[in-house]
Order: structure tokens, then sequence, then C-alpha cells
């Protein structure tokens, strides 16, 4: 079964996967329901059929008021979504439900882990409502308390509907998916159980300091005491006699001092990891246990780059979406580790997860290998009316937390980023870029940033800590790299500080698999390939760079419904700006990225 990270999370307590074949069903409201794009969209409205055509399956009409099927006609894997599944191949914008059933064998306390869920999951555990959960691209997790030994239903009504209600998940370059995406977890849980660990490192004077933060929760009706005991790198830190009250939830701040020859640093070279295990123990609750990895490392700025333990870095990366033909963002282990081989064979150091938080799998494996990650929380595009909508701050915000406090301890992350492309040049706009960027610095162990395309007249760069901005030399722009980046340049030392360094977050082109053109007109392999390997190296000679990445590492699906008209500019409905194409194909911009990169 799918393993929950690529390492050992617990030793102590019982986790089981629950992936696999569950019960599946579309789900249509009828006509009293509030929201008739409940129904699925006729597929000639999106291109995916011949209007004449009946579709190959019926969604099961339900009462708002009771939103669960009362039959399930199909089934389906998970994870996985069901644009890649045979049936519903199509744009097929709408709920549909999932069941399984779940065998308790004894009287205990459930905690249900879902690692993501697109884009809207409502959770019922044998019929009732228990949790709820918007954006795709986080995890989430909920506790049942006190379940009975036996039979029990669990169903999951999932959304993917772009409404008024949701403002991350909107049409977009890249295609919203509907489907329990990521692995599925339950957890046998004591009274008194460790509910999460964040740990941040620092160097000081002669040595490191880990300051820890464990978070422990009481399911109990009644108070529990137990000792917890944290160990890391040959050290250990005790609580004795932790009481919690019943219901209640407690932060407990942990600190370890380290002499620089007590711990090795982690870096691209030689990405050490260091195991952090924290242990719930003794007389007034049943033992628990947490594992999580972390690296000592410093990031900072340093003679014009991102500084990685004080040593410079270039960083040489790509834009990469969980996007495949097969899988859609469903994306296996397997796949996640060919991708990163192709990244590194074509010498690449780094990646930008655009324009969402990635599977933690993928940012393990990043750990493992040393390629430096700037994640992004879920948010591209938007104009002054979208992001300044109450709705939007604060699901934009509520991402970006979740992000935050589930990813904080790999190593591997760099950079925290947001709202890509939005509306960083209107006066409504800067109180909601300076609320994340304030939200990213409570954690100093990072820099902090936006990938702008606002060359000219941007008026967040001072909140940030190193700039970026995205550029199509080429492509969309007839000035040159060097025109575009002076430009830049220009606007940023108007604004100050004056000589910040700055990061080409986006460059490219498209390249249409298997066009070949001897006279390298656009859309060619061979254009996309002189494209980004002539980009790529004027911009590595420019000083005032300190990293590039290309858009982007594979082609990706788009939304047929965005409304820029841009979908027409698609072939296939696909963004093939990818170094390889959906299926991994290598086209002749890796090929030369690799030459100019890989020596």
């Amino acid at each position: 079964m799918t393993a929950e990270r690529t390492f050992t999370t617990h030793e102590i307590r019982r986790q089981t996967c629950l992936d696999g074949i569950w019960d599946f069903q579309p789900v249509a409201f009828d006509a009293s329901d509030a929201n008739p794009r409940a129904q699925a969209e006729p597929s000639w409205l999106t291109g995916d059929r011949d209007p004449r055509q009946a579709p190959s399956w019926q969604a099961e009409p339900t009462d708002p008021s009771h939103p669960l099927p009362t039959r399930y006609t199909e089934q389906a894997v998970v994870p996985s979504c069901w644009q890649t599944d045979g049936r519903h191949a199509g744009a097929y914008r709408g709920q549909a439900a999932y069941r399984r059933e779940v065998v308790i064998d004894h009287p205990c306390n459930i905690r249900l882990v879902f690692k993501g869920v697109s884009h809207t999951a409502r959770v019922f555990w044998d019929g009732a409502p228990v949790a709820f959960h918007y954006n795709a691209y986080t995890a989430f997790d909920l506790l049942l308390a006190g379940v009975a030994p036996g039979r029990h239903r669990l169903e999951v009504l999932v959304d993917n509907r772009f409404s008024e209600d949701s403002l991350l998940h909107v049409p977009n370059d890249y295609f919203t998916y509907g489907g329990i995406i990521r692995p599925v977890f339950m957890e046998e849980v004591p009274d008194l159980y460790l509910e999460g660990v964040g740990c941040r490192i620092r160097h000081g004077q002669g040595g490191w300091t880990a300051r820890i933060e464990v978070e422990v929760r009481s399911c109990s009706p009644l108070p529990r005491t137990a000792d917890l005991v944290c160990e890391l790198a040959g050290r250990r830190a005790e609580v004795r006699g932790l009481a919690l009250l019943a219901g209640v939830r407690r932060k407990l701040c942990l600190r370890m001092d380290f002499t620089d020859g007590q711990v090795l640093p982690w870096d691209p070279e030689s990405p050490v990891l260091y195991p952090l295990k924290v242990t719930l123990e003794g007389p007034g609750a049943a033992g628990d246990d947490l594992i999580d990895r972390v690296g000592f490392r410093t990031v900072g700025l340093v003679g014009g780059r991102v500084g990685i333990n004080g040593r410079p870095v270039l960083l040489r990366g790509v834009n990469r979406h969980e996007d495949h033909p097969s899988f859609g963002p469903a994306i296996p282990l397997s796949v996640m580790d060919q991708d990163l081989k192709l990244i590194a064979d074509a010498g690449c150091n780094a990646v930008r997860t655009s324009h969402y938080p990635n599977d933690e799998r993928f940012l393990d494996l990043c750990d493992e290998r040393g390629i430096l990650v700037w994640e992004e929380s879920h948010a591209r595009d938007g104009d002054e009316a979208r992001i300044t909508n109450p709705l939007f701050v604060r699901q934009s915000l509520d991402c970006a937390g979740q992000m935050v406090r589930q990813h904080m301890n790999h190593p591997s992350i760099v950079i925290w980023g947001c709202l890509n492309e939005a509306a960083s040049n209107r006066p409504g706009a800067v109180g909601v870029f300076r609320s994340h960027m304030e939200l990213f610095g409570r954690d100093d162990t990072r820099l902090h940033t936006f990938a702008s395309r606002n060359l000219d007249d941007d008026l967040c760069q001072r909140m940030v800590d190193i700039s970026a901005f995205n550029i199509y030399p080429g492509w969309y722009d007839r000035r040159s790299p060097e025109q575009m980046v002076d430009a830049i340049a220009g606007r940023l030392d108007a604004c100050g500080p004056e000589g910040r360094p700055l990061i080409v977050s986006e460059f490219g082109g498209d390249g249409l698999y298997g066009l070949h053109d001897p006279g390298r007109g656009r859309w060619s392999e061979e254009y996309q390939g002189d494209l980004v390997a002539d980009v790529a190296a004027r911009l590595m000679a420019l000083p005032r760079v300190a990293g590039l990445f290309v858009w982007q590492f594979c082609d990706c699906r788009v939304d047929p419904e965005w409304e820029t008209g841009w979908p027409q500019t698609r072939p296939g409905l696909k963004n093939t700006k990818g170094l390889v194409d959906g299926w991994r194909r290598p086209k002749e911009a890796y090929r030369r990225l690799k030459d100019l990169w890989g020596r």
C-alpha cells in the first residue's frame, strides 16, 4: 500500500492506508439546488464530444439537504481523479461521492488524514457530516473520538465546480481536476496524542540551535498526563508530567543546541537528514509517536545570490505542475522519482512548485537529493477586485498558512512564495500582499517572495526578501532579456533597496513535441530549443540575476473554461512550454538546456 512519506513516520501509532478501490458515484442535484452548475455541463460546451452523442454515464440525483447518493453504481481508485477515468475523461465539473467500508475491531479514537482532495471535500462517517475542507493542495485531518467496534461507512463528497464560493480554484492555465488526488490514511490514536511537530533551525556563533514546537491534543473526557520525549541527532529533551484537560490542545516549545562538529549541515551537494522523533509515554496515556526529518542549514542572501549555509548558489530551475496524461495530479511516487531524475540530469538544482503546494512525498525526494525548492501557495493571477475580495484573502491566507505548517520541516524549501502574477501594481492590493508576507515572515529560516509580471509599476517589492519576475522575451515580448532585466532593475532601485538581486521566475516558449522545422519556426521543437538555451545563457551572464526558472518542466492540461481567450492559443488545450511533454519525453529544449546546465 501507499506510504505516507518516503520514510517511516510512526513506530507506535497504528496507521492504515485507505488507498485502493472505493465505490464511486457522480452526483447531480435536482432543480431545487441553488447552484445549477452542480449538474454536469454538456460535453459539447467544452469541445470534448459531439453534442449529439449521449453521455456515457448518468449522474445520481440527490436532495440538496441529503447530498449523498442513495446508491453507488461504479468504482474508482483512490488516489486518482475522474478526468483520467475512461468513463469520465471529459471536463466534467460537478460533484462525485466516494464510499468505502472501514472495520474497527475495538473501541478507539480514529484520526482520518486526507493528503489532498480536489478541490472541496465534505466527509461523512456513517452518514453524518464530520469535516469540510477547501483547497486541493493541502492536507486536512479529522478526529472521531470513541468509535465503537464494527463496520463503519466512510464517504467523501468531492466538488470541483467553479463558483462564487471558490476564489482560488478558478478557470486557469492549468487544469482543475476532481477527485481524491492524494493518499488517505486512518490512524488509531490514544486519548492523549501528538498532533504535529515543527522545527526551526538557526546557526549562531559556533553552533546550531533547533527550536522544536510540539502540539499535543487530548480527546479524553477526563484529564490525562504523560511524559514527552524528543530525540534529534543524538540529543534528548523531555517534559515530565505533561497534563491536559479534556478536549484541550497544547503547544510545547523545546530547544536543543549543537556545536558545529556534532551535526553535519544539509546542502545540495551533501543533503544530510536527521530523524526528529517525538514520543508520548506514561501511566496516564497509551503511547504515541511522531517522526519527521530535518536538515541543519541556513538560507539568506550572499553576494547577490541565494546563500545556503553562507555559500552563494545560482538557482537553475524549472517550474513544475503536478499533471500527467494518465494520472492528472494524482502523481505516483514512481513518476515523482522520474521527474526529479530528469530535472537533475538537465543540470537543474531547483524546482518551483507552480502554483500550489506539492505532494509531500515529492518534497521528501527533494530533501533526499538536495534539490532546492521554491514552494508556492495556491493563488495564481487576479485583478485588484478579485484578490481584495474578503473571501479570496481568507482562502489564500488559509492555504498559505496550511502550507507553512505542514511543510516547514523540509530543508529543501528555501523560498516561500504566493500570489503569482496578481495585481501587485494596484494600490488597493498592497495590503493583501503585505498580509501574506507577514505570514511568511513568522518563519525567518527562509526567503519570502512572489512572482510578478508588473515590470514597470510593481508596488510591493519592498516587502520581499528577494524579487522575482516572470518574463517571456522571444515569445510574448519583443524586448531582449537584457532590456527586460534592466527595466526591472530600474524599478527595484527606484523603490529600494538599491541593488537587490532578482530571480527570473518564468521564461520560455511553446514547442509541440514531434513538430520539427528546418526553418526553426515558432511552435517547433527547434524554435523552443533555441529560445530556451539563448535566454538562459544571457540571463546567467547578468550579475543582477540570482536565479532563473524555465517555464515549464512538463506540458500540462489547461481549463477549457478559461475566459481570457488564451485556450485558443493552447493546442490540444495544453500549455506546451514543457521541456518534456506530458509523457515525460524530452524535447529539443530539454537537450539544449542539458548542454548548457548539465556540464
